[in-house]
């Protein structure tokens, strides 16, 4: 699942309410991931948001401050271990985090002792990478080749404008449970789950009432069950009126696999409004959760000719395309969104699964490139896992070089969920280079980050 999230897009508020909770649950590092998308979508799209992005700035920073003190309290462990070179490494993470001063003394102090206690001398490891590094720059051209193998009747429907926007490492949203003391009003959890649709979709969302506020609140927090019943109670209240509460109950029946009620719902939305993108990214939805990717195929089909050529439509089809395995149509789909709309994230991911799935590791490692580059390029944050795709391929191809030890490096802070599998590899680069002791020590490293799972 997941698809609705990509099209959909999340606002600057639900990426803070996200990065709040991941705060709360101690993971600094994801929470500073969701504030820097949350600036970088501010600074994008909502320049007049100036108090927000001042919050957001100033969280992001407490977030940075955490997460720098965690590096060091992991440092101190590895001291008391014996480990002093793992422990200089941490320190080293947690000065590139922190802007307290007076905490740059405390770290560096640190860091002076056991440099003039060490028995052997400091070795150059990297600190990480900055977010200028150009990436695919190893003589290799990053460039893809581009050559390849709504009118709604009612006032409540209109064309989603926004069914293209594109968001990073899309997840389910977090939010404070409503059971829980202190928590927000359900009125303020729903003003924030809507927030980042298009405002005629929020303004009739507002007008639904009470059991489809319940609902949706539930939807957006995984209790499908109740998400069914308000909903449904929701759609007889507003019988006899064209709404948007069919897609919405449709998505709460395909999260509990009841594809034959989905999909009657569907059909009858579909039926009354075939201009509307979100219902056949519902179809798609469903039928690859259901193993259909060949019905979802022909249900894109019937979709009015003026809308195919649309982005969303576009990127329906190449992965419904990649789903059935056929690789060339799907990477044919991609390319002439791509001569069409240009070269976005979305695309570019689309293109560089295909080439994984066939094997075909430079192209997809150059795709990646352009990711990042593009990223990098326009201060947008960068995706962990994108980054990791990369790196991976450029190691997988035989890359052992200083900047892929970088880039490695730089994944410690950018995505400490896997840990184990960085230290890994990092300790194979230093295997792969002669350099035993060093391969031996992050060896060790990657066993204790699997052992504190």
């Amino acid at each position: 699942m997941g698809i609705l999230n990509i099209f959909k897009g999340k606002s600057p508020e639900q990426h803070e309410a996200r990065g709040d909770a991941l705060f709360k649950q101690g993971a600094y590092g994801d929470a500073r991931i969701e504030f820097e998308k949350a600036i970088d979508k501010i600074r994008r799209r909502y320049p007049e948001k100036k108090n927000l992005l001042e919050k957001i700035t100033s969280k992001h920073r407490e977030a940075s401050e955490a997460l720098s003190r965690s590096h060091v309290a992991t440092g101190d462990e590895m001291v008391d271990a014996g480990d002093h070179e793992e422990a200089l490494s941490f320190y080293r993470l947690a000065l590139e985090l922190t802007s307290d001063e007076l905490f740059v003394s405390e770290v560096q102090a640190k860091i002076n002792r056991l440099v003039s206690g060490a028995d052997k001398k400091d070795t150059d490891t990297p600190k990480g990478e900055s977010d200028e590094v150009e990436f695919g720059s190893s003589g290799l051209d990053d460039k893809v080749d581009e050559n390849p193998a709504s009118d709604g009747k009612d006032s409540d429907i209109a064309a989603d404008d926004d069914a293209g926007e594109e968001d990073k490492n899309p997840e389910p949203l977090v939010l404070t449970d409503p059971a829980e003391p202190g928590a927000q009003s359900e009125d303020e959890i729903f003003t924030v789950l809507i927030s980042s649709l298009p405002d005629h979709v929020q303004k009739v969302y507002a007008r639904y009432g009470e059991a489809f506020k319940k609902g949706y609140i539930s939807l957006n927090h995984g209790d499908f069950q109740k998400a069914v019943q308000q909903l449904s109670i929701a759609h007889e209240e507003n019988a006899g009126s064209m709404t948007y509460i069919p897609l919405e109950l449709a998505t709460a029946y395909i999260h509990l696999r009841n594809f034959s009620k989905a999909l009657e719902l569907l059909d009858e939305y579909a039926a009354q409004n075939p201009y509307d993108i979100r219902v056949y990214q519902l179809f798609c939805e469903l039928f690859w959760e259901e193993g259909s990717p060949k019905i979802a195929m022909a249900r894109l089909s019937t979709a009015p000719e003026s809308i195919r050529s649309e982005k969303a439509m576009q990127l329906l089809a190449g992965e419904t395309l990649y789903r059935i395995g056929a690789y060339d149509a799907a990477e044919n789909t991609f390319m002439q969104a791509i001569r069409i709309h240009g070269k976005d994230e979305l695309l570019m991911r689309g293109l560089a699964k295909i080439y994984e799935a066939r094997g075909e590791i430079v192209k997809a490692r150059e795709s990646y490139a352009w990711i990042l580059n593009h990223n990098a390029g326009c201060g947008c944050s960068i995706d962990p896992f994108i980054k990791r795709r990369y790196a991976d391929l450029c190691f997988k191809s035989g890359d052992r070089s200083a900047r892929l030890l970088e880039i490695y490096f730089s994944l410690v802070t950018d995505d400490p969920d896997n840990l184990e599998e960085t230290f890994s590899v990092i300790a194979s680069i230093y295997e792969d280079k002669g350099n035993r002791a060093e391969a031996e020590r992050y060896r060790a490293l990657s066993g204790k980050a699997a052992a504190r799972r």
